[in-house]
């Protein structure tokens, strides 16, 4: 299998470079950086083409985003840029070889969410500029027939500067430093390992469509962090529980991102983990 990874280095990427070289397939990188194999600039279809046919890439799967929903809300088209029309280039290049056989997966976000979940995949409504080029992207790849992979995700970053929310609150604590949970908020966020390996099998088990992917149940961003300082024996006490409007941000943020995730388990026929078992997976990348 040739796997070329879009935006390897970053937060996800990282992780899912080292759980494909596991495997021991021929796996690429591309981005806007010179470390990745293929530096992407500008208008980068016919590069892109190129690489794609020189490597006989099997799978393309798709991380690049500008995440911080701040930001986006600050420079929409900067957002649209990166989140929409650089996935419509890549989903260019794709559909350019022939014969059509490139499986591209992106992976995309519960932020397209808003109103009581658990939310079905048919159900997005963003709030924000993050979520809606977020969407847009969804649809493009859905109409490419790929596959669509809506996250969210906690657990041991591997580069410096990129943490998880799982990062911040065991550094807050054993740092000593008070930090606000939101007890409004709720995800159902997979730890990285797994989505790591969920990722892994789509590439073997492709059916193109979107997918909500996450915990089988669901948790507030609070309800997350008191059961990380429970799970590692850490003092609650430097968690103090929030609301989201009670925190000056630029963007709104939608207060229930659960995902309903049956179409997801049905299709493939899985059962996903529960937080608990996800907070037993990730002890042993914090020792």
């Amino acid at each position: 299998m040739n796997v070329l990874v879009l935006g390897g280095s970053g937060l996800l990427g990282s992780a899912l470079m080292q759980s494909f070289n596991k495997m021991k397939w021929n796996c690429y990188t591309a981005g806007r950086s010179e470390t990745h194999d293929l530096q992407l600039k500008g208008a980068f279809v016919q590069e892109l083409t190129e690489f794609l046919s020189k490597k006989q890439i099997s799978h393309v799967v798709n991380l690049v985003a500008l995440t911080n929903v701040d930001a986006c809300e600050e420079d929409p088209y900067k957002a649209y840029q990166i989140n929409t029309e650089f996935v419509d280039q890549c989903i260019s290049a794709v559909e350019s070889i022939l014969p059509k056989t490139i499986k591209f997966i992106h992976i995309s976000t519960d932020q397209v969410y808003s109103g009581i979940g658990p939310h079905l995949e048919g159900n997005a409504y963003p709030i924000n500029v993050y979520g809606l080029t977020k969407l847009l992207a969804d649809k493009s790849v859905l109409r490419a027939e790929g596959l669509v992979l809506r996250v969210n995700f906690f657990g041991k970053s591997l580069i410096d500067g990129r943490s998880s929310f799982s990062d911040w609150v065991i550094q807050a604590i054993r740092e000593k430093k008070q930090i606000p949970v939101f007890n409004d908020v709720y995800i159902n966020a997979l730890s990285i390992a797994s989505l790591c390996e969920e990722i892994q099998c789509r590439l073997v088990d492709f059916k193109p469509g979107i997918y909500n992917l996450g915990t089988s149940d669901g948790f507030s961003k609070a309800e997350l962090a008191f059961a990380i300082a429970r799970k590692f024996g850490f003092d609650e006490g430097y968690l103090s529980e929030a609301t989201v409007e009670s925190v000056a941000l630029k963007a709104r943020r939608p207060n229930d991102m659960r995902m309903d995730v049956s179409h997801y388990q049905n299709s493939f026929n899985t059962n996903l983990p529960s937080l608990e078992q996800e907070l037993d997976r990730i002890i042993d990348e914090y020792q």
